[in-house]
């Protein structure tokens, strides 16, 4: 079978007929190198220059870049080269970066595509353009072990932005929520959907627990099973009352005390389980016995000290999805929010004792991780939404 040379997308392929092909720099090397054709995809092919005669051939490498960016809250991956001043795109094939490039016919081996296709290989990106949240944040960790990627996403503003409130249709919910409140539970919503955690870090008084009621409703007309509520013990009844007060039809249950339920299907007769951190800890093999929809941390300031058992205990829980609730995410040092990153999205920052030595726990680390937590909390205090308090 018989094919021949093209340029296509600033890359140098192989029309076939079956379709187009991109072979990688050795190949095209090897092609043009030898004296007689050689196979390539099962296909005979020349000298790309008997196709293509005015194509000259570098012989100086260039040098791969990838931006990430943020359009309309649509994150992208654009991986390009830079000649004389223009940005010319590098595209995937099957998967896998090109390692060349055609620019103004000039071809060019890319001489560090390995790095990146390393790193595109353990977070699962195969082509350019948009990309999930969950990627982001994997690439972004990454970089800052690493740095790859030119980061262009305003992370402050990401995703901050209210939809058009039908998220709340059919809810059921006795309450009116405030703008702010409305922005809070849409983009928990998407939060748990994109990335199956984030932190609730509005200022005390504005109305975490209604938020949260409404994320917990919303799961519930899903039906995709239990939530586990975890509090101190001083506020187990105030979650029961306003559970009641704004949703009525969640069923509740208190896990605490000692005539406490012994028997885990229990838990499936209920919507919301709510326990302190006390009774988790001690009953975490048995309340392992099933995996939680949602697990939430009420004060999760709690399990700042990544090494006490309660910390650990928290972050043993099976779920799918984590919601970490604190009006004081920042209170000491950096380990702090390093412990309840690792809670909410523990694929990401998966020991927060080695990030603890990695984030040195002052302004420059306080910096580092505060691009990361913009991302991953949302956090209002009084003054920001005054305009929507009465």
């Amino acid at each position: 079978m018989t094919c021949r040379w093209i340029l296509k997308d600033n890359h140098l392929a192989i029309s076939m007929a079956d379709g187009i092909y991109f072979p990688s720099a050795s190949n095209i090397v090897s092609a043009r190198e030898s004296c007689e054709k050689i196979h390539i995809n099962n296909y005979e092919c020349g000298s790309p220059e008997l196709d293509i005669p005015d194509l000259r051939f570098s012989r100086f490498n260039c040098t791969l870049k990838v931006e990430l960016a943020c359009h309309n809250n649509d994150l992208t991956l654009f991986p390009y080269v830079e000649k004389n001043g223009n940005r010319w795109s590098v595209i995937f094939c099957q998967g896998k970066i090109i390692d060349s490039i055609v620019v103004e016919n000039r071809w060019f081996f890319i001489s560090n595509v390995d790095e990146f296709q390393e790193v595109f290989n353990e977070v699962g990106v195969t082509s350019s353009g948009t990309i999930s949240l969950s990627q982001y944040l994997k690439l972004k960790k990454f970089n800052f072990e690493r740095p790859l990627f030119e980061d262009n996403v305003d992370s402050y503003s990401l995703l901050k932005t209210p939809n058009d409130g039908s998220l709340l249709n059919g809810l059921g919910l006795n309450a009116t929520l405030y703008p702010y409140q409305k922005t809070g539970f849409e983009w928990m919503a998407f939060m748990l959907e994109q990335t199956h955690g984030c932190i609730l870090g509005d200022e005390m008084g504005l109305g975490k627990t209604l938020q949260i009621i409404a994320i917990l409703s919303l799961e519930k007309r899903f039906d995709r099973g239990p939530a586990l509520v975890i509090a101190p013990i001083s506020l187990l009844d105030n979650w029961v009352n306003e559970c009641r007060k704004f949703s009525p039809t969640l069923k509740t249950l208190i896990h605490h005390g000692s005539d406490r339920t012994g028997y885990y299907k229990t838990f499936m007769d209920y919507d919301v389980v709510i326990t302190s951190y006390s009774t988790l800890c001690n009953d975490i093999h048995f309340m392992n016995m099933i995996c939680w929809n949602i697990v939430i941390l009420d004060e999760a300031q709690n399990i700042k000290n990544f090494d006490s058992e309660r910390a650990k205990k928290c972050k043993a829980i099976r779920r799918n999805q984590s919601i970490a609730v604190t009006g004081t995410p920042f209170e000491n040092h950096i380990s702090d929010i390093l412990s309840l990153l690792e809670f909410i999205q523990p694929n990401v920052f998966n020991n927060a004792k080695e990030l603890s030595e990695q984030y040195s726990d002052d302004v420059n680390g306080g910096k580092q991780i505060a691009s990361f937590l913009s991302t991953l909390m949302i956090r209002r205090v009084v003054a920001n939404v005054s305009n929507d308090l009465p």
